[in-house]
């Protein structure tokens, strides 16, 4: 489904996993639409591994009815198996920016 963002981090709707232990590099793939009320700010998609928020995001500029596709790739390495989830937000605005329908989230267990 779509999200609309809003300036607290929220759960990409589908983009669930839960991995057993392993080294996985996780790429995430956000399908960001903008508004003209949020031109100016930044679209925001993270990786969350067990509650954990990851250092690296997928960005990009909301411009006027633009619509972007965003990717992040992570490496992580889990003692256990673990939920990773992929979440968005935005800096600000007061528009309704969205991720759209084709965000995704793909694991490939690499050791």
């Amino acid at each position: 489904g779509v999200l609309t963002l809003t300036s607290t981090a929220q759960d990409v709707p589908g983009c669930s996993l839960s991995l057993v232990a392993g080294t996985y590099m996780i790429i995430g793939v956000f399908d960001f639409a903008g508004t003209s009320l949020d031109a100016g700010f930044i679209a925001l998609g993270t990786l969350v591994v067990d509650s954990t928020t990851q250092d690296r995001r997928a960005l990009n500029e909301l411009l006027a009815d633009s619509r972007v596709t965003a990717v992040q790739v992570w490496n992580v390495t889990l003692t256990s198996t673990t939920t990773c989830k992929l979440q968005a937000r935005k800096t600000g605005g007061t528009g309704t920016s969205t991720v759209d329908v084709d965000p995704t989230i793909t694991a490939l267990r690499v050791a």
